[in-house]
């Protein structure tokens, strides 16, 4: 099965996914991945209708691939799991109500904290050291404020969902030597702790300038965040951080580059439209 993975989006699939489309028709792809992080960008805090103008893109798209056949997963990262467990940090929404409209939107995607293609483990982060995969992990996560059903398997996905977000690796002010798999920095910490239990991974989370294969020993990471932005103190304030912007075809244990170069050369201004941020 022909897998697509696609990086970080950050309220941008919009912009992002009309660029990927004609790939996944070319290539007859038949399951698109992505590794998390839907929500949250610079200085949108204030910016809601953002927020759910983009994830009900993100959404709308998602079933019109299903419609067409084709798998979609989800996956969570670090930005997406407050709002589920709304506890607000520095770079969530600050109004209670919004975020509790962004909840909606991430659950009707069905997400889940990691999944296979391809004989690739996919994540956000990645599974490092020892880190085992869960059950759970590999099911979309349920409605964390709905207790109707299931209320002790309800407390118990929160509960794994608070340790995850506070797995951090000490450099970022956390207390482990490496992070979960949804905080987990491929290339500041695959070297130094490459997983004892998945020897190929994709991940996204941490921004590269292009497509990345980092090996240890037999352990292979593929790092495909690339479609991250750079600020600036001015109008338009956004430019895209990779000069070699791509996706990633997953198949028979093998990957292959697929260059989005739309993404490099498209505008400051388009960006900064598109989060509707008007000239200062």
């Amino acid at each position: 099965m022909k897998t697509l993975a696609i990086g970080d989006l950050h309220l941008m699939a919009g912009l992002i996914l009309p660029m990927v489309e004609a790939h996944i028709t070319d290539q007859g792809i038949q399951h698109i991945v992505f590794t998390g992080d839907y929500t949250d960008q610079w200085m949108q805090t204030e910016n809601p209708e953002l927020y759910i103008k983009d994830l009900q893109f993100l959404l709308d798209w998602k079933a019109q691939k299903e419609a067409q056949g084709i798998r979609v997963t989800c996956l969570l990262g670090n930005h997406d799991i407050p709002y589920l467990i709304d506890k607000p940090v520095g770079y969530t929404l600050s109004d209670a109500e919004n975020r509790e409209q962004v909840r909606k939107l991430l659950l009707a995607l069905q997400p889940q904290i990691s999944c296979w293609a391809e004989g690739f483990l996919i994540s956000h982060g990645g599974y490092l050291g020892g880190t085992q995969i869960e059950a759970w992990h590999q099911a979309p996560i349920p409605d964390l404020f709905d207790f109707s059903t299931d209320a002790a398997g309800v407390m118990e996905t929160w509960d794994k969902l608070i340790e995850l977000i506070e797995q951090v690796r000490h450099c970022r002010g956390g207390t482990r030597p490496f992070g979960s798999p949804v905080w987990a920095d491929a290339k500041g910490e695959f070297s130094q702790y490459p997983s004892t239990c998945y020897p190929k991974q994709a991940v996204g989370h941490r921004p590269v300038s292009e497509i990345t294969e980092l090996t240890s020993g037999n352990c292979q990471t593929i790092a495909i965040d690339t479609f991250s932005l750079a600020r600036t103190p001015y109008w338009p304030h956004f430019f895209p951080l990779s000069s070699a912007p791509g996706v990633v075809l997953l198949e028979n244990g093998q990957h292959t580059v697929i260059p989005i170069p739309e993404w490099a050369a498209i505008s400051e201004e388009t960006i900064a439209q598109y989060f509707e941020m008007v000239k200062d």
